[in-house]
């Protein structure tokens, strides 16, 4: 096995074990695979590290990036009026220019997809 494979499947793993953490802490603003997920208030990931002291700093950045960068969240920008706080609670509006962002995202992936095809 390559180490890049390696590291992918690593990256992958931890992934997958910060989000049942997520999910199993803040069940209201954290779904599993295949639930969609809903926006996140800005800021969320100073909540996060604040309310988690014992959970690396960098560990936290790392999912929180990885999260928000699927492609199924950048749906919920687009498809969802309002973020959410860790409580589940309405915190703001989706900003247009985030819903116009992400739905562009989206564009090119999936442009990127159909030219590699």
């Amino acid at each position: 096995m390559s180490m890049s494979r390696r590291t992918i499947n690593q990256n992958r793993r931890e992934y997958e074990i910060m989000l049942a953490y997520m999910v199993n802490k803040y069940p209201s603003t954290f779904f599993p695979s295949g639930v969609p997920p809903r926006a996140l208030k800005i800021g969320i990931l100073h909540d996060i590290i604040a309310d988690n002291p014992d959970v690396p700093k960098r560990q936290i950045r790392r999912f929180v990036g990885s999260y928000t960068r699927k492609n199924r969240y950048l749906r919920a920008l687009v498809d969802n009026v309002f973020r959410i706080k860790l409580d589940g609670t309405v915190d703001a509006p989706v900003h247009v220019d985030n819903k116009t962002f992400a739905a562009a995202m989206l564009a090119g992936r999936k442009a990127e997809a159909k030219a590699a095809a």
